[in-house]
């Protein structure tokens, strides 16, 4: 892991430890998913009480390949009328949670928790009192030699990430995650905010900020689902990276797909096939909920409508299958969710790579220290 080159993965995806991640990651060639340096965040599993198996599934989901390890700070709720059990396990994942997030010790459960994985770079907990931050991100550096310190840019955050940034050995042991969240609609206003952040670290590490790995973070995909028929929708966390200046800036993140807060995987939704393409992703939605053959149709009109495939590819094939009349295993939502995902991760790694690949120019040049 101490030899782990940030600067190296050109694209570092948001995912979640659910079945439909799973899925969608492991059934991508090997060759990409190697190339890929996915941020999993442990989320809440069903009624759990703990971490345990969404740890399980974040693990399993990428075997032995280094990954950035993150954990959602959401309380689990549950409303008063639900069943005695279901509120102490709500309880006592919520009991859990504090604990493995507190700043005592400088972070000391959280640090323990990361430290028995060993291809994980911890993501830090930010929290606590700077001086509490400071020895957290030192603890893990010593331990891993690697950390990755996820935030928002808020002030709040940016006053204990920048304390950290001063106090570390080396800049080139951390990777700093941007994460604007939502951009649907305020592309505008995020590059703007990660425009501001990106000020800070100037002004803050004059002469180290250049050797700093910078990844832009975002999603708009939305929470809406859309209407029936074919809609198209603008991948805009691609128009902020653009924006902000591609790769002579930053390494490129997103959702994979996905919006801020994770979909519901099961229930019995409109059927809705999402076909990526490298700007857009193209939405077909059935006419009735629950109808499960719908999405035979939602693949076909797809197709008509001019979605170019990847043959071979898992998610690609079950376009094509479903398309042909066969949705075998494939009759609920989560196994779709997944579909997107696998071919979202498969052409985002394409398209970055490619941008990647061309030569950039240093868009602040003109922030760099004098020599003299």
């Amino acid at each position: 892991m101490r030899t782990l080159d940030f600067k190296s993965f050109p694209y570092v995806p948001a995912l979640r430890s659910r079945d439909s991640e799973k899925l969608a990651f492991q059934s991508l060639p090997e060759s990409y998913q190697n190339r890929l340096l996915p941020l999993v965040t442990l989320f809440r599993s069903g009624n759990g009480t703990d971490f345990g198996m969404p740890l399980s599934k974040a693990t399993r989901m990428v075997g032995g390949r280094p990954f950035i390890l993150d954990i959602d700070r959401i309380q689990a709720q549950v409303s008063r009328t639900a069943d005695q059990d279901i509120i102490d396990a709500a309880r006592a994942f919520n009991s859990t949670l504090n604990a493995l997030t507190a700043p005592t010790g400088g972070f000391s459960a959280w640090r323990d928790f990361v430290d028995a994985v060993p291809n994980a770079v911890p993501c830090a907990v930010i929290g606590g009192t700077v001086k509490e931050f400071i020895s957290q991100v030192r603890a893990i550096l010593a331990s891993k030699g690697k950390i990755a310190i996820r935030t928002s840019g808020s002030n709040a955050e940016m006053e204990h990430v920048l304390a950290a940034l001063r106090a570390v050995p080396d800049v080139t042991d951390v990777l700093l995650i941007v994460d604007l969240g939502d951009v649907r609609g305020r592309v505008a206003r995020a590059v703007q905010v990660f425009e501001v952040t990106r000020s800070r670290l100037v002004a803050a590490l004059p002469l180290d900020w250049p050797f700093l790995s910078l990844v832009c973070l975002g999603t708009s995909f939305p929470f809406e689902t859309p209407p029936a028929g074919v809609t198209p929708l603008d991948i805009e966390e691609a128009d902020v990276f653009d924006a902000i200046g591609g790769f002579a800036v930053a390494q490129y993140g997103d959702y994979a797909g996905m919006p801020v807060r994770p979909q519901k995987g099961g229930g019995m939704g409109y059927p809705r096939i999402v076909g990526p393409t490298d700007r857009e992703w193209i939405q077909s939605r059935g006419q009735n909920i629950g109808a499960l053959k719908e999405y035979i149709s939602c693949a076909d009109e797809l197709k008509k409508a001019g979605w170019a495939n990847i043959p071979g590819l898992w998610g690609s094939d079950r376009i094509d299958a479903a398309a042909a009349g066969n949705i075998a295993n494939m009759g609920n939502a989560a196994k779709w969710l997944a579909v997107k995902m696998n071919i979202h991760l498969y052409r985002q790694l394409d398209r970055v790579s490619a941008l990647a690949e061309t030569p950039q120019p240093n868009a602040y040049d003109d922030e760099m220290p004098d020599n003299d």
